[in-house]
């Protein structure tokens, strides 16, 4: 079921801001990119032909010996993107619950919408609205 505007304003009156102005919750995911020049990036890791992921170079022979899969050296880096973003941090957890499946450790990183005059005044509204500071009457 969609949520409202009257529950999203809800769900923000009161929260946790985490010490941010104008809080956006963004849910994010760790992604990792292989091949990376060894001498650009610190970290080797071994993958098999497979695609499984190895820390040491002893855990890809031993899966070598019991799955004969060859295997390969090379240098990763990560990072997290955002996947999503939400007004209340209620909204994120509930994202994340519901697609957890999905996603690589999940986190909320709270970003600001500082200096964005468009989600500044929207956030606003929301405040406004949860206030009873706006009057809305059904059309």
């Amino acid at each position: 079921m969609k949520t409202t505007i009257f529950e999203i304003a809800e769900r923000m009156k009161g929260q946790d801001n985490r010490a941010t102005a104008f809080a956006i919750y963004c849910v994010q995911v760790r992604r990792k990119v292989f091949g990376v020049d060894l001498a650009y990036i610190g970290r080797p890791v071994y993958v098999s032909t497979e695609g499984t992921e190895f820390a040491t170079e002893e855990e890809a022979i031993q899966n070598q010996e019991t799955h004969n899969e060859d295997y390969e050296c090379v240098g990763v880096t990560e990072y997290w993107e955002t996947v999503q973003s939400f007004f209340s941090c209620e909204g994120a957890e509930k994202y994340i619950e519901e697609n957890a499946h999905n996603m690589d450790q999940p986190r909320i990183y709270v970003a600001s919408a500082h200096r964005n005059d468009e989600l500044v005044s929207v956030i606003q509204f929301l405040e406004e609205l949860a206030e009873g500071k706006w009057v809305v009457q059904p059309s």
